[in-house]
C-alpha cells in the first residue's frame, strides 16, 4: 500500500502515458488549524507537505476553498475567509471563530486534472480538549473519504471511511510538526489505533485511489481519481481524563457536553447522568452514545436545603455498557439502571444495529461499585421508571432487535426495594407484572402523584405524538384517563416528569413546566424553560421549590446546560 505522502510521486500510469513528478508542490496537501493569534481563535487553512510547512503558496485551484466550521449540535457555517496577505511566514485562508468552543473545521475542494487524472483533496480539523467533545465531534459527511478521531482509554482510534463506509486496508500516516511520518494500516473495519507518544498538533493523512475511474472535469478527460484526507487534532496526554472546569453556581451549571436520551437521578445532594446520545440528533451509532457516567455536587450534604449549588467538578464514575433511551433512578442512598438502547454499528454511515437490553443494576456511590441485579423480564428501551415507597414502576418503551420496527412493551413492571433479587434470580421471580397500559406508547414520562403512577405522553406505534396523561393506582390495579397535556406542536414526545413537594410537574419540547391541579383535572403552567427542550430530565434542585431541567435536544440540537426553574 502507497502512503499519503508519496503517493503522488509514484503515481506512473495515467492512460498509456507515463510520468514522474519533480515538482515540490505534488507532496504537498491541504491543512486546517484553529490557532490563537493574538488572543483571538481562527480558523486556518493552508497547503504544505505536513502541518509546520505554512509557507507554500496557494495554488490558484486551491485559493478559493470553503471553509466551514460545525458545532456539537450538528450546524454547519460558511466562515468568511480571507488570504494573510503581506506575511511571507503563514500564507493561506484565515477565517475568524466566535467562541472556543469545540468544533470541527471542514473544507474539500477538486485540485483538477493532473496528469490525466483527477486530484482532489478533503481536509478536516477537531477542535477538542476533553475525549466527550472528540466523539461528539464524529463523521463529516460532507467530505467524500474522512477520518474519524475517538478515544478509548489512553488509545486513539482512527476510523478511514469512504463515501460514508468503512475504508478496509486503507493506509494511514500519522506525524508530529514536520517530524517522520509512522505508517499504519487499517482492518477490515477501517480502523487503526494507535497510542500517541508525545503531545502537540497531530497530522493524519489517507487517500483513496480509483485506477479505473473516467470522467471529464471543466471538459478535460481523465482517467482514474485521486483523493486525500488529511486530520489535525492537538493531542494532550490524559484527554480521556481530564476533568472540565468547575460548574457555577446554580443557573450557570452544565454537562461537560450536550447530551439527550440519557439516564439522570440525584441522590443525597448529587447529580448524576448515565451514558445517553451525542452528536448529531437522529444518528444512531456507537460513536453516538457517550460513555460516560458522572457526577456533581450540587450541594453539600452538610449544606441545609436553603444551601445554594456547589461549585464542584464533574467526577467521572465507573461506567459500564454506554445506553440511551435508558431509565435511572435514585432509592435508599443508591441509583438504580434500568434497560436502555445499545449501539452495535459503529458509525452512522453502516446499518442501524440497535439492540435493547433487560440489564438491571445497582450502584452504591459509597463504594462506587456496579451490583447486577435480576433482568427485566424482556429487553426494554424509550421507556420510563418512577419509585413510589419501596416499589419501583417501569412503563412504555419497545424492544429492539437490530432496527426498527421494534416490539412494542405496553407491560407494566414493578420491583420491590424491601425484597431485593440478585442477578442469580429469574426476572419472573423479582418483577411483578401489573395490569397492560392502555396504549403501547414509548418516549414517555413517568411521575408519582399522590401515590398513583402517571404515564405522560409519548409517541404510538402509528407514529402519532400523544398528549396523554393515564394513570395507575396500585392500590386497585386499574388504570384510569388523565387530562391531556395542552394542545402545542411535539408536545408530550421525549417529555420529562417529577414529582416535587407533592406535586407532579412535567414539561416537553415547547418548554413550558406543567403542573397537575389540585383535582387531576387538567394542567397548569408553572414556569417556562429559557430552552425549549425534550428527552431531557426533570430532577430536583438543590435549593427549595426548584426543579432542574437538565441538558436533552432543543430544535437546533442537543444542548449541555441545566436549567433551575423556581416553582413557588
Amino acid at each position: 500500500m502507497i502512503t499519503p505522502y508519496v503517493c503522488i510521486k509514484r503515481l506512473v500510469l495515467c492512460g498509456i502515458v507515463l510520468f514522474s513528478v519533480a515538482s515540490q508542490a505534488q507532496s504537498h496537501f491541504l491543512w486546517l488549524k484553529s490557532p490563537v493569534v493574538e488572543g483571538e481563535r481562527q480558523a486556518y487553512m493552508f497547503f504544505g507537505e505536513n502541518t509546520a510547512d505554512e509557507k507554500y503558496h496557494m495554488p490558484d485551484a486551491i485559493a478559493k476553498t470553503e471553509l466551514w466550521r460545525r458545532t456539537p449540535d450538528g450546524k454547519r457555517t460558511k466562515l468568511d475567509a480571507k488570504p494573510t496577505a503581506g506575511n511571507d511566514e503563514r500564507i493561506g485562508l484565515v477565517g475568524a471563530l466566535t467562541d472556543d468552543g469545540p468544533c470541527v473545521l471542514e473544507a474539500n475542494v477538486v485540485y483538477g486534472n493532473y496528469h490525466g487524472m483527477l486530484l482532489a483533496y478533503c481536509a478536516k480539523h477537531v477542535h477538542a480538549e476533553t475525549a466527550e467533545a472528540l466523539i461528539a465531534a464524529g463523521p463529516s459527511k460532507d467530505l467524500k473519504i474522512d477520518v474519524v478521531p475517538k478515544l478509548i482509554g489512553d488509545e486513539l482510534q482512527l476510523a478511514v471511511l469512504w463515501e460514508g463506509k468503512p475504508f478496509a486496508g486503507a493506509t494511514v500516516t500519522v506525524a508530529f510538526g514536520d517530524g517522520e511520518p509512522a505508517e499504519h494500516k487499517a482492518g477490515e473495519d477501517g480502523k487503526v489505533t494507535i497510542r500517541p507518544e508525545r503531545e502537540g498538533l497531530m497530522g493524519i493523512l489517507a487517500n483513496h485511489r480509483d485506477a479505473e475511474a473516467t470522467g471529464e472535469h471543466k471538459g478535460e478527460a481523465y482517467k482514474g481519481t485521486m483523493t486525500f484526507v488529511s486530520l489535525t487534532m492537538d493531542w494532550k496526554k490524559g484527554m480521556n481524563t481530564a476533568k472540565p472546569p468547575a460548574a457555577k453556581q446554580a443557573g450557570g451549571l452544565s454537562l461537560p457536553a450536550p447530551l439527550a436520551s440519557f439516564g439522570g437521578a440525584v441522590a443525597d445532594g448529587w447529580l448524576y447522568v448515565y451514558g445517553g446520545h451525542i452528536g448529531q440528533p437522529h444518528d444512531h451509532s456507537a460513536a453516538n452514545l457517550s460513555n460516560h457516567f458522572r457526577r456533581i455536587q450540587i450541594r453539600s450534604a452538610n449544606t441545609s436545603a436553603a444551601g445554594s449549588a456547589s461549585a464542584s467538578a464533574w467526577e467521572e464514575l465507573p461506567m459500564q455498557m454506554p445506553l440511551q433511551g435508558v431509565a435511572m433512578v435514585s432509592h435508599g442512598g443508591k441509583l438504580y439502571r434500568i434497560g436502555g438502547l445499545n449501539a452495535r454499528n459503529a458509525t452512522t454511515d453502516a446499518k442501524e444495529d440497535m439492540h435493547s437490553t433487560d440489564e438491571f443494576a445497582s450502584f452504591d456511590p459509597s463504594t462506587k461499585v456496579w451490583t447486577k441485579l435480576a433482568p427485566l423480564p424482556g429487553a426494554r428501551s424509550s421507556h420510563d421508571a418512577v419509585v413510589i415507597g419501596d416499589k419501583l414502576y417501569v412503563v412504555g418503551g419497545w424492544t429492539l432487535k437490530g432496527g426498527s420496527p421494534g416490539d412494542w412493551q405496553r407491560e407494566l413492571l414493578a420491583y420491590d426495594f424491601a425484597k431485593p433479587q440478585a442477578a442469580g434470580a429469574t426476572a419472573n421471580g423479582a418483577w411483578q407484572k401489573l395490569p397492560a397500559m392502555p396504549s403501547s406508547r414509548r418516549a414517555v414520562a413517568a411521575g408519582e402523584w399522590k401515590g398513583k403512577l402517571v404515564v405522560i405522553g409519548g409517541i404510538d406505534e402509528d407514529g402519532a405524538v400523544s398528549r396523554e396523561a393515564t394513570i395507575f393506582d396500585p392500590a386497585t390495579g386499574n388504570w384510569s384517563e388523565g387530562p391531556q397535556l395542552p394542545e402545542a406542536d411535539m408536545e408530550g414526545f421525549g417529555a420529562s416528569a417529577w414529582n416535587l413537594n407533592g406535586k407532579l410537574y412535567a414539561s416537553g419540547l415547547p418548554g413550558v413546566l406543567h403542573r397537575l391541579s389540585e383535582d387531576a383535572t387538567k394542567w397548569e403552567e408553572a414556569a417556562r424553560l429559557k430552552t425549549p427542550r425534550f428527552f431531557h430530565r426533570l430532577l430536583p434542585g438543590s435549593e427549595p421549590n426548584t426543579i432542574l431541567a437538565v441538558a436533552g435536544s432543543a430544535e437546533d440540537g442537543h444542548v449541555a446546560d441545566v436549567e433551575v426553574l423556581n416553582v413557588k
